[in-house]
């Protein structure tokens, strides 16, 4: 409350109130009945404390499901990477196995020499 604490004084609104009968005072100064208020400015602090401590929730929430979303596309592509499915004919010739296999091999020569 310290920024809206210029505009509304150091006070801020805990201190505002609707009198609904004032407190009588005798002639020695003592209070013979106290003062009949509602104190409106605890519900609007409340409302505006609910309000800030809300959005930061909101925003910690947000930045963690973020986090969340971009790990799991991480994890994904790791996966989708890992796993080669080649969908072709059941029978394959002897020369397509042999140029899998070259693909493959060029494939661990390519990442070996990029890891080392």
């Amino acid at each position: 409350m310290t920024a809206l604490s210029f505009i509304f004084g150091d006070e801020g609104f805990e201190n505002y109130k609707h009198v609904i009968s004032p407190a009588i005072v005798d002639g020695t100064g003592a209070v013979t009945q106290v003062e009949n208020a509602i104190y409106y400015g605890k519900f609007i602090q409340s409302g505006i404390d609910f309000v800030i401590i809300g959005f930061a929730l909101f925003l910690v929430v947000s930045f963690i499901n973020k986090a969340r979303t971009k790990a799991e596309k991480l994890k994904a592509d790791k996966e989708e990477e890992a796993v080669v499915v080649i969908v072709e004919d059941p029978n394959p010739t002897i020369e397509d196995l042999l140029t899998d296999i070259k693909v493959l091999l060029e494939k661990n020569r390519y990442y070996s020499k990029r890891c080392s």
